[in-house]
């Protein structure tokens, strides 16, 4: 029995490999722990992790839902947590692949003023970069994209 960040890190990486029926077994398990645990936080957790992989498969509808839900949950209590940023990079992710570049841009913000204040960061936490830089090269900002 894996605890909910075991489940949570097979999902991510299951996406990486492009394993998507995989990962979304592993996000419903990850949703079902942290709905466990209880607490509106750990809740978030779960539909942040449930929604990225939902937008990775396809699932635009589902996605948009949950990630939805997790920003609205995170509104007005300063998070800037994992769960966030993750939620943050699947709504931008999914405006990009449906061509809604402009949203996109709105969507990545927070985190592209993180990446602009850093000199380095990691894959789970800059995975909006790609999609970004597309957004910003469609809607002819190349030197922000740069």
């Amino acid at each position: 029995c894996q605890s909910a960040t075991a489940q949570y890190n097979s999902a991510m990486v299951s996406v990486w490999r492009g394993r998507y029926a995989e990962a979304s077994a592993f996000s419903g398990e990850t949703f079902q722990r942290t709905e466990e645990i209880g607490g509106g936080a750990m809740r978030a957790i779960g539909l942040a992790v449930r929604g990225w992989v939902s937008a990775h498969a396809g699932r635009a509808q589902e996605a948009r839902a949950d990630l939805t839900a997790v920003l609205e949950w995170a509104q007005g209590r300063g998070s800037t947590s994992w769960w966030y940023e993750l939620a943050v990079t699947g709504l931008g992710r999914l405006d990009v692949s449906e061509g809604r570049y402009a949203e996109a841009l709105d969507a990545f913000a927070p985190l592209l003023a993180i990446a602009d204040a850093e000199t380095a960061t990691e894959i789970s936490r800059m995975d909006c970069l790609p999609d970004a830089i597309e957004a910003l090269i469609v809607m002819g900002r190349i030197e922000a994209a740069e």
